[in-house]
C-alpha cells in the first residue's frame, strides 16, 4: 500500500511538475526565443505526391511555452485547380470546417495523414484549416505544449504540389490571469457567472499575442500555374537560389556562386533556343545541389532547387 501511495505521489508531482511550465495563466506575456521550424520535402516514390516533413523546437531560454504553428498553404493567383488523389487524413482531430463554411479561401490540396506524438502518446496535438489560407497544429491542454528546450517532431502533410517558400507563425501559449482566482467554493458559481471581457480587453490581448509570435520562413506546397512558361519557371528558381542564400539555406558563397554560373547558362541557352543545352545545364545543377545537401545547403534550399529545376527539365522538349 505504502509503495503505491509513492507512486501516485511521485506521479503527481510529475504531472505538477510538467505543467508548471506551461502554466493554465500567464502573469505577464511569454518571451519565445531560438525558436526553429525544420522543413524537409521528399517526392515519393514513383509519385508526383511530396511528403513534408516539419519539426518544431522552442529555445531553452524561452520564458513561455508554444501553443501551435501556422504555415502557409493558400493558393496562388492563376494556378490549377490540383489532384486530391491519394491524400489522406488521420481520421480524428483535424478541423477542415472553416474551408466548407467560407468557399472563397482556396488553398493548396493537401492531406494530414499523421498527427505528432508527445510524451509517449500518440495524437496529442489537433490540426485545424483557417481562412487566412494556413494549416495549423496546436495543442491547448498544458502538459503537451511545447516547453522550452523542447521539441516536437512529425508535423506532416502531403501534397502534389512542387517546394515553395512559405511563412509560418508560431503562436505562444498566452492566457492572462483571470481576474477572480477559482477555488472549490466558488467554481460552480463562477462556472455559472462567469466573468464577460470587454471588446477593448479583447482587442488589447490580441494586439499583445500579435506581438509576441514568431514569424519566419520554411519550404511548403504551391500549385502550379496555369500557363507554363518556361523562362518565368527559369526566372522563379533564379529567385529561389537568391532567396535561400538570403535567408541562410545557403551557407556558402562559393557553392551560391557556381549555382549562379549554372542558372545563369541555362537562362542564356533558353534566349538561344537550345533547349539541349539547358537541360544539361540543369542536370549539372540537380547533381551539385544533392552533393551539398546537408553540407552548404539545408533540406529547405536543397529541395527549393532539385525539385522545381527537375520539373523544368521534364518540360523542356
Amino acid at each position: 500500500m505504502k509503495r503505491m501511495i509513492l507512486i501516485h505521489t511521485f506521479a503527481l508531482i510529475f504531472v505538477q511538475l510538467t505543467s508548471a511550465q506551461c502554466p493554465q495563466y500567464d502573469l505577464a506575456p511569454p518571451k519565445l526565443r531560438n525558436v526553429v521550424v525544420k522543413g524537409v520535402a521528399a517526392r515519393n516514390a514513383n509519385s508526383t505526391m511530396f511528403t513534408y516533413s516539419y519539426s518544431l523546437s522552442n529555445g531553452a531560454t524561452s520564458t513561455g511555452c508554444i501553443n501551435g504553428i501556422d504555415i502557409d498553404i493558400s493558393m496562388p493567383r492563376n494556378s490549377l485547380e490540383m489532384s486530391n488523389a491519394g491524400l489522406t487524413d488521420y481520421p480524428r482531430y483535424i478541423d477542415r470546417s472553416p474551408l466548407r463554411f467560407d468557399t472563397t479561401v482556396h488553398v493548396v490540396a493537401v492531406g494530414i495523414p499523421t498527427l505528432p506524438s508527445m510524451n509517449g502518446l500518440t495524437s496529442v496535438w489537433f490540426v485545424n484549416f483557417t481562412l487566412d489560407g494556413t494549416v495549423g497544429w496546436f495543442r491547448s491542454i498544458p502538459e503537451y505544449r511545447l516547453q522550452p528546450g523542447s521539441e516536437v517532431q512529425g508535423l506532416i502533410i502531403t501534397s502534389h504540389g512542387l517546394p515553395t517558400i512559405r511563412r509560418f507563425v508560431v503562436t505562444p501559449s498566452y492566457n492572462p490571469k483571470p481576474r477572480t482566482e477559482i477555488t472549490p467554493k466558488n467554481e460552480d458559481s463562477l462556472y455559472l457567472n462567469a466573468p464577460r471581457t470587454t471588446e477593448e480587453e479583447d482587442s488589447a490581448q490580441t494586439a499583445v499575442l500579435e506581438s509576441i509570435r514568431v514569424r519566419g520562413w520554411t519550404i511548403g506546397p504551391t500549385a502550379l500555374p496555369v500557363d507554363f512558361d518556361a523562362p518565368v519557371w527559369l526566372d522563379t528558381l533564379i529567385s529561389y537560389k537568391h532567396q535561400a542564400l538570403a535567408l541562410g539555406w545557403i551557407d556558402n558563397q562559393g557553392v551560391a556562386n557556381s549555382l549562379d554560373q549554372k542558372l545563369d547558362n541555362a537562362k542564356s541557352q533558353l534566349q538561344k533556343g537550345d533547349t539541349t543545352a539547358a537541360k544539361n545545364t540543369l542536370r549539372a545543377l540537380v547533381n551539385e545541389v544533392e552533393a551539398q545537401n546537408g553540407k552548404h545547403l539545408t533540406s529547405e534550399a536543397f529541395a527549393l532547387l532539385k525539385y522545381n529545376a527537375e520539373y523544368l527539365i521534364s518540360k523542356l522538349q
